[in-house]
């Protein structure tokens, strides 16, 4: 078992009313492609120009699953997926030498979301640290949700490092 395998199964807790914490499989991806779906519209990406496909969604979870670059993990609760966050090792652009760990998407059921949320970042910072990352990179959609994410962001050291426009073209 790897050291970062290891970081996450100290994040579990067994009992099954409890988030459970753990490495996505891909008998989770029906679970989680409902999920993005839900976030896809919870966040209304389509007003930015940004659209959501199933298969192609599928084909990125299986990649995540797979790669050694690339983490995707899941919080159960009473067998049922309840939420995921997924991020990826990036080299730094102005130092090739030093990698980075950027979140890609993080998203739990809004019933779920205080508990099982902080667990599947305390793992997501765990696998980072653990994957050798010097920095993790999180975001936070500007009208849903900021100002709590911003709280908790902070609260937990995270410093504010810009902001993302979009325009569709």
């Amino acid at each position: 078992m790897s050291e970062t395998t290891q970081q996450v199964k100290q994040l579990q807790r067994p009992d099954s009313l409890e988030p459970f914490i753990r490495l996505a499989r891909f008998g989770d991806m029906q679970a989680m492609l409902e999920m993005a779906k839900e976030f896809y519209d919870y966040a209304e990406l389509d007003l930015f120009g940004l659209s959501f496909d199933r298969n192609s969604f599928a084909d990125v979870l299986a990649h995540y699953i797979n790669s050694p670059n690339c983490v995707v993990l899941v919080a159960e609760v009473d067998g049922q997926v309840v939420g995921s966050i997924a991020g990826v090792l990036t080299p730094w652009f102005m130092n090739l030498a030093q990698v980075n760990a950027g979140e890609t998407w993080w998203f739990v059921r809004p019933e779920f979301r205080g508990q099982a949320g902080r667990m599947l970042l305390d793992a997501f910072e765990a696998w980072a640290a653990g994957a050798g990352a010097r920095v993790v990179c999180v975001a936070g959609f500007a009208a849903k949700r900021f100002a709590v994410l911003e709280r908790l962001y902070k609260r937990r050291g995270y410093k504010l490092l810009e902001a993302h426009f979009v325009k569709e073209l």
